[in-house]
């Protein structure tokens, strides 16, 4: 084994007092959506009853996880570069899948406290999950929407890591973790899985129908050949903008793209609002301190 190898397995990475204050967590947070609380939370009390007490409650946390793994690796097989034409039930299998695990990831912590069992450990692997599923389903759902190999993938998976590492980031400061009346593991998991079942329903190309946008307000050199924004368009391969444009300039942008931009606007405010609590967290200790 080299030494780098040897070194990964070997090194201390907390310190002592890192180690003792690991024992004394306690998770500390809430979801504030109402669906969550109206609809969720009592269908997983009545679910919860029916799984056996020698159930580990992170074996339940990894069954959701190899969920969204598995219904990726098939999506994988019929769509390899994020675009292609898989069979209905693929569409259907990823939504089933993804309700699964957001199922699964709730009755985790259900299971913990029922048979005394919560640890840090399995906060760590509660957390350690959800991270593995924000880059899984992301690309699951780029499949889905037939983005393909362009700037929207990326985006798409932009927006899942950011919101979900500055809420991580937000728990470090504030020491609990509390999802907004709207967000991402509740009501945007549903809306991932409405997607799928809808995909199943209109096919993975309806995503690719173009809708043209007036662009009154951009000077029509922008957006001609040798222009900064079509130059822009073709090196990013949104192609978005014509070859030839009339006086009112146009771009023709897909379904998916535009939903894309605006999971990207929704992101970008749930990302604003957790650096705004972070600097008042902050803030207030400052405050105190002084």
């Amino acid at each position: 084994m080299s030494s780098s190898a040897r070194n990964l397995f070997t090194t201390t990475y907390l310190p002592p007092e890192g180690t003792s204050n690991l024992l004394r967590y306690k998770y500390a947070g809430c979801d504030r959506s109402p669906i969550y609380r109206h609809i969720l939370t009592p269908m997983n009390d009545f679910l919860i009853k029916w799984f056996p007490l020698w159930i580990a409650p992170n074996t339940i946390t990894v069954t959701g996880l190899l969920l969204v793994v598995i219904s990726h690796f098939v999506t994988c097989y019929y769509c390899p570069l994020l675009k292609g034409n898989p069979p209905a039930w693929v569409y259907i299998l990823n939504g089933l899948c993804l309700f699964g695990y957001q199922t699964l990831d709730n009755l985790d912590g259900k299971q913990a406290r029922r048979t005394g069992s919560s640890s840090p450990l399995g906060m760590f692997m509660d957390h350690a999950c959800d991270a593995v599923n924000t880059t899984v389903s992301a690309l699951t759902m780029a499949s889905t929407l037939q983005t393909g190999t362009t700037v929207f993938s990326l985006l798409l998976l932009t927006n899942s890591v950011s919101v979900f590492m500055l809420n991580t980031w937000e728990e470090y400061y504030t020491g609990e973790l509390v999802l907004p009346y709207v967000n991402g593991s509740t009501e945007g998991i549903l809306v991932a899985c409405a997607l799928h079942f809808w995909t199943a329903f209109v096919g993975g190309s309806w995503w690719l129908h173009t809708v043209q946008i007036p662009l009154p307000f951009v000077p029509v050199t922008w957006v001609r050949p040798g222009g900064w924004l079509f130059q822009l368009d073709r090196l990013l391969g949104i192609h978005a903008l014509p070859i030839v444009g009339g006086r009112v300039p146009s771009a023709y942008l897909p379904y998916n793209a535009i939903l894309v931009l605006l999971m990207a606007a929704g992101a970008a405010m749930t990302c604003i609002g957790h650096i705004l609590t972070v600097r008042q967290a902050v803030s207030g200790r400052g405050t105190r301190s002084d």
